[in-house]
């Protein structure tokens, strides 16, 4: 656990990693774009890019915490229009603070693999939250919903990790997660916030439709095409790396799939009857490190290995169940609430801790501040373990 993130081959990729990007999105080429250009102007030039990472995981947590004072770790239909307002403002405030830190970075001549790292760590985590967030404030209350919305999220920044990966450049398509997304989430909280939540409930000559599941159920479809159009870039640009290195990519992918399912059909569990925001919290923190793992990779321009991950596989929650649920006293089958929870807790401060020591790591490699433009003027923390071995070597001989 304790081991280096950054391997000597990939020191050299770090220090002369180049940023290569592009976001094709609709809102964004239309106002998104022109929008924070514009309030870029009133940031101050000191202010890190790395901050405002920070700041935009900030603001997810307090929409986070808003939502669980008024939902409750489940969900419920009847949410207070006030609180789909303050969601929708600060939905589309850390839109525009993500937008910023590539723009702040360029601005700063400060877009180095450091700021790259923190930024689409932290939005793993983001993209969890916001998923939680908005299928509680339209009425979801059953876990198999949470994970048809946060499942097509996961595959779409998954998939555009690996096209990163194997190409060496994030291209976002017209209609993507990330920007027209996050504009949508904010359209439907404000549209609910006029009309009610009566707006995801309604009936036709009879027949009564749920608008929210619906919308649910064509973004799960809609994010295997966008999956589709990724590994379409990589087997065009790239079409004899697709069969040689996507094979952990693809074992680890089936294996999500497959808990997917697994998890929808547990059974006689208190955190999976009635806290079904605690069990995707939890299986989506170790699918963060994944994300984490692969864009590393992609840094150091080294092969992908999963088989390091130290955050518990989500595989592991719908087999303690299974296994624990063939005992016939009530105390055994509910071990599997405090289960989820030791895993969470541990997955939570093992995958903090895998993001605190890459960025040291590439910190000192870069001789570069964490959250400061600064230049780092001391020797990387590698360096002065090495000299302090070294003087107290040459002690030792003199005596």
């Amino acid at each position: 656990m304790f081991q280096k993130q950054i391997k000597i081959e990939g020191e050299e990729n770090i220090k002369s990693y180049e940023y290569k990007g592009e976001d094709q999105s609709i809102s964004y080429n239309l106002f998104i774009n022109e929008l924070t250009d514009k309030l870029l102007e009133y940031i101050p030039i000191w202010l890190s890019p790395n901050i405002l990472s920070i700041f935009g995981l900030l603001l997810n947590s307090i929409t986070f915490f808003i939502d669980i004072c008024f939902t409750g770790l489940k969900g419920n239909d009847d949410v207070e229009f006030y609180v789909q307002f303050i969601n929708c403002i600060l939905n589309f405030l850390y839109l525009l603070i993500h937008k910023f830190v590539i723009k702040q970075a360029k601005r700063t001549n400060s877009l180095n693999c450091l700021v790259i790292l923190i930024n689409h760590s932290v939005s793993a985590i983001n993209a969890l939250l916001i998923s939680i967030n908005f299928g509680s404030l339209i009425g979801f209350d059953e876990l198999y919903l949470y994970l048809f919305l946060y499942f097509p999220i996961f595959n779409v920044f998954y998939f555009n990790k690996w096209e990163e990966y194997m190409n060496g450049e994030l291209i976002l398509p017209k209609f993507n997660g990330i920007c027209d997304g996050i504009i949508l989430i904010c359209f439907f909280e404000l549209l609910t916030c006029i009309i009610g939540n009566e707006f995801w409930n309604f009936s036709f000559y009879g027949y009564y439709f749920k608008i929210s599941k619906i919308l649910i159920y064509f973004c799960f479809i809609y994010g295997f095409y966008l999956c589709f159009i990724s590994f379409t870039n990589v087997s065009k640009k790239n079409p004899d790396k697709v069969s040689k290195t996507s094979i952990n990519f693809f074992i680890y992918y089936c294996l999500n799939l497959l808990t997917l399912f697994l998890i929808n059909k547990s059974k006689r569990s208190n955190l999976i009857d009635y806290y079904p925001k605690v069990v995707i919290f939890t299986f989506g923190i170790s699918l963060s490190q994944l994300i984490g793992e692969i864009h590393l990779s992609h840094l150091q321009k080294l092969e992908f290995n999963p088989n390091k991950l130290f955050c518990l596989p989500p595989i592991l929650f719908p087999s303690i169940h299974i296994l624990l649920g063939y005992f016939p006293k009530k105390d055994f089958i509910y071990t599997i609430d405090y289960t989820l929870l030791a895993i969470l807790s541990w997955n939570m401060i093992i995958y903090s801790y895998w993001i605190y020591n890459a960025s040291i790591e590439i910190s000192d490699i870069l001789f570069i501040n964490i959250l400061s433009l600064e230049e780092r003027k001391r020797e990387p923390i590698n360096n002065k373990i090495n000299i302090l071995i070294e003087n107290n070597a040459k002690e030792r001989l003199m005596k």
